[in-house]
């Protein structure tokens, strides 16, 4: 009897088994050592046609409406009067747009001055940033400090005022700032050069609390985690933000929202949190969940 085409093909790998395995583990090699230089273009829009409604949309979006960057400066130390004469004075600074200042409360306080400034440009354009640098030479001699992110990457605003009041370490998942890896590769690598720690304290998304919370607790190092990324009304009626810490029932909002990390079943949360979302969702939880589905005793109105 004739075999058939993929009798024939599932014959011809059988027959080629130890070809293909050492096929596959140098494509594997291979694999490891290209991945770094594979590029993912994560703008969605560029795969759309030219023509796309949706996409030329968005470019005229780009083009015509810019967001610029800005800055607060406060100035101490000088009267009303004095500060309308920085604003003016600022307003002729290369690379500012506009500045901002109002008799009242909101921008002056106690001979202290807060102006808003506008750049000619968004928030990382050099434009910006020479404009941030311009106020500051502009400045010198008085009393200034001066809040953007002109110039900065977003999460690194306060880089400098955190590295004053501790050991800072920035980790970044492909190493492009600060350490390589995750926070939790971090958490690792430091007990392994030696450093010691007897607390830490986990706030972000949930499961980056989650494996920091396993980590430190194959250290025995205590974790205390705040679950306010799942509160809602912050009362205790809505029940979003119940979750189970050890064999208790807790609600984030009215219990929390720190708690002992090694005790909270971050995957029921997660769980939870994913269900909330909809409507069909949040009615099967307060079905399941009954009197302790909101605010802890079932008597206080939050189902009705």
């Amino acid at each position: 009897m004739k075999n058939t085409f993929m009798e024939r093909v599932a014959s011809f790998i059988v027959d080629r088994r130890y070809l293909f395995i050492v096929l596959f583990i140098a494509l594997c090699i291979f694999s490891i050592f290209t991945a770094n230089s594979v590029h993912v273009d994560e703008d969605l829009t560029d795969y759309l046609p030219e023509e796309a409604e949706t996409r030329q949309g968005l470019q005229i979006m780009d083009n015509e409406f810019i967001t610029y960057g800005t800055a607060r400066v406060m100035v101490s130390n000088v009267t009303f009067e004095q500060a309308e004469g920085i604003a003016e004075m600022l307003r002729g600074v290369d690379g500012v747009r506009e500045v901002k200042i109002e008799n009242d409360r909101a921008h002056y306080v106690g001979a202290a001055a807060l102006f808003d400034v506008t750049f000619d440009g968004e928030k990382l354009d050099d434009v910006s940033a020479r404009g941030v640098e311009n106020v500051r030479n502009a400045l010198r001699g008085y009393d200034t400090y001066i809040s953007t992110e002109v110039g900065n990457p977003s999460g690194i605003i306060l880089e400098k005022e955190m590295s004053a009041v501790s050991n800072l370490y920035l980790t970044t998942d492909d190493g492009s700032y600060g350490r390589s890896g995750m926070v939790t590769k971090c958490i690792e690598d430091l007990i392994a050069e030696g450093h010691e720690y007897d607390h830490c304290v986990a706030i972000g998304p949930m499961i980056m609390m989650k494996f920091c919370c396993l980590t430190t607790k194959k250290y025995g190092i205590k974790t205390v985690v705040s679950m306010n990324p799942i509160m809602v009304d912050g009362t205790g009626m809505c029940g979003a933000c119940r979750l189970m810490v050890g064999d208790e029932v807790k609600f984030a909002c009215v219990d929390g929202p720190e708690f002992d990390g090694h005790l909270v079943d971050f995957d029921l949360a997660m769980k939870r949190q994913t269900l909330y979302r909809t409507k069909e969702g949040e009615a099967l939880l307060a079905y399941k969940e009954g009197k302790t589905h909101h605010g802890g005793c079932g008597e206080c109105g939050g189902d009705r």
